[in-house]
């Protein structure tokens, strides 16, 4: 609320906070942010499984709440180098935006130098494939480039596009991967529930568009503490875990994935 009242006053505010304790701003952030428009940017830490902090504060319900509200940009880097791009992008938007990342940052080296200035909506086609396409969200890009890798030995050709914007989806990249795809598999480190992959499906079924969809991320219980790899696992968000999932969706479609 004091954010509010700055960027009201005409300044452009950054609010610094733990996913688990903006679920308890959520009236805040509806009705003195999001309803009056204003410019606030919420840098959204402990985003997704957050290891021995416990269950109550793993970060995994922001997408779903956040994404809800009228009028906020919600995105998800992959690494150090796409956070600073998106808080660049927030220091142009003329409203509020929501960026989340993990417990434990990293750059993936994914390019060299700088890169180009991003836009909202924009996401990002990192590896092609001609059967699946897995639409990863954050932390989970890395798991999606190790997953289809894996997946290469089955006959599956497996793509994996950065969907770095969970709020405003990119509607374009969205339509021509269901079209050109068998499957499309969306990856989250946040509750399936109210997720991104909800609103994939949302977007696909209110346009009509027939696509084989599997949604991975955190199941409908609560996490209990552990390492965060562990927890991962329990998720079904590891590599390995997420190849098995896709294969398992794919038997018989495929010849060669009847070898799971």
């Amino acid at each position: 609320t004091m954010a509010a009242g700055m960027a009201a006053a005409g300044m452009r505010p950054y609010v610094a906070v733990y996913s688990t304790f903006l679920q308890r701003a959520y009236d805040q952030v509806a009705h003195d942010v999001c309803l009056p428009e204003l410019p606030v940017t919420f840098l959204i830490d402990r985003a997704g499984l957050v290891g021995a902090d416990g269950a109550t504060h793993q970060g995994v319900y922001d997408i779903g709440f956040l994404s809800q509200l009228p009028g906020i940009v919600v995105a998800a880097p992959r690494d150090v180098r796409d956070l600073k791009r998106l808080i660049a992008l927030s220091a142009r938007l003329p409203g509020p935006m929501a960026i989340r990342y993990p417990k434990d940052g990293e750059d993936l080296g994914c390019a060299p130098g700088g890169r180009e200035p991003l836009e909202v909506g924009q996401w990002e086609q990192l590896a092609g494939g001609g059967d699946v396409m897995i639409l990863a969200v954050g932390s989970m890009v890395r798991a999606a480039l190790r997953a289809a890798m894996e997946l290469s030995p089955y006959g599956v050709s497996c793509g994996v596009i950065d969907a770095r914007f969970i709020k405003p989806l990119d509607e374009g990249k969205l339509v021509e991967a269901a079209a050109g795809h068998m499957l499309l598999v969306t990856i989250e480190e946040g509750a399936i529930a109210g997720g991104f992959g909800a609103a994939v499906l949302t977007f696909l079924a209110g346009r009509a568009i027939e696509a084989d969809v599997l949604t991975l991320g955190v199941p409908d219980r609560f996490i209990e503490h552990g390492a965060i790899e562990d927890q991962q696992r329990e998720c079904g968000l590891t590599p390995p875990e997420i190849s098995r999932a896709i294969l398992r969706r794919l038997k018989g479609k495929l010849l060669d994935a009847d070898a799971v």
